[in-house]
Order: C-alpha cells, then sequence, then structure tokens
C-alpha cells in the first residue's frame, strides 16, 4: 500500500540552509554578507563621526590676528559656558550711538575655573572692559578675549590660546 499523505523532497542537496527573509528567500552565505556590510556602514558612520570634533577644533592663528589687538567697554548680553569654548556677547556702543554685539571667545569651562571663573561670574547686564584679538574675518565683530575686567574692578585672564606674541 502506497502513502499519499508523506511528501519527499527531491531537490538537489545544498550547501547553506536557507530560511525565509522579509525580501523572499536568503541563503545563509547572504545573510552572512548583509552582516558585514551592515557592520560596514557602522564602522564608516563611528568613524566619520570621531573626526568631526576634530575638524570642529582650530588654531588661534586660523581665526584671530595677533597683530589686530582690540580693547572696548560694553554691557554683557549673553553667556554661554559651553565646551570647546565659553562665550560671552558684549553689546558695544559706537560713535554716533551705533550698537554692535561682539561674540567674544574664551577657553574651555575647565580652563576658566582654573583661572578663577565660574559659570556665575559674568552676568547678564554687567559693564566690562575686554582686551583681547580681533577676528580675521572683517566686520564680523568676533575676538578671542584675553582679559575681562569685572564691574568690581577684577580682572581676569580669559584664557585665550595665544598672548599675541
Amino acid at each position: 500500500v502506497a502513502r499519499t499523505d508523506v511528501s519527499v523532497d527531491t531537490s538537489p542537496p545544498t550547501l547553506y540552509k536557507t530560511r525565509i527573509a522579509p525580501f523572499g528567500i536568503m541563503s545563509a552565505s547572504s545573510e552572512v554578507y548583509r552582516m558585514r556590510t551592515k557592520l560596514a556602514l557602522i564602522l564608516a558612520a563611528l568613524a566619520l563621526c570621531s573626526t568631526i570634533p576634530l575638524a570642529a577644533h582650530h588654531s588661534f592663528s586660523v581665526e584671530y590676528d595677533a597683530n589686530k589687538p582690540v580693547s572696548f567697554q560694553g554691557v554683557v548680553t549673553k553667556v554661554e559656558w559651553t565646551n570647546p569654548h565659553a562665550r560671552v556677547y558684549v553689546d558695544v556702543t559706537g560713535d554716533g550711538g551705533t550698537v554692535q554685539t561682539w561674540n567674544l571667545e574664551l577657553a574651555s569651562p575647565s580652563a576658566l575655573a582654573r583661572n578663577g571663573w565660574s559659570s556665575r561670574t559674568l552676568k547678564v547686564g554687567d559693564r566690562v572692559k575686554v582686551e583681547g584679538f580681533d577676528g580675521r574675518a572683517a566686520n564680523t565683530f568676533r575676538m578671542n578675549a584675553k582679559s575681562i575686567v569685572l564691574p568690581d574692578g577684577r580682572s581676569l585672564f580669559s584664557g585665550s590660546a595665544d598672548d599675541g606674541r
């Protein structure tokens, strides 16, 4: 008596197991290839991300000119206590009453703390005297601050990358 409820696999034997994937049948070798491709893409993305902070940092001479000292008095309008550089924005009233907002680059918060600063040293509204070096780009009102004299008369070194020598 012949049995009709049993199926027999008549396909040739294969070296790799197969499985059903979302986009059809995939052999084990193509799954390994797909996983290696994913790994390569992840590693490439990590390598790219790790170089971004290096490219973001700059030397003093790239953005600022040690031959262009700048000094002025103004009113603090914003303080950013962030890495890699703290920043202070100061409104300076020029001749004719025009107000220019200067963007002052300082050292990192940890370097400023070693120089006696805290995140509360400067407050919005403080009138300060600033000395530093002008930016290379014309009319950007950016500077690397060398020192800032506070309203109480204390002069704090701002940890600039270059002292102009």
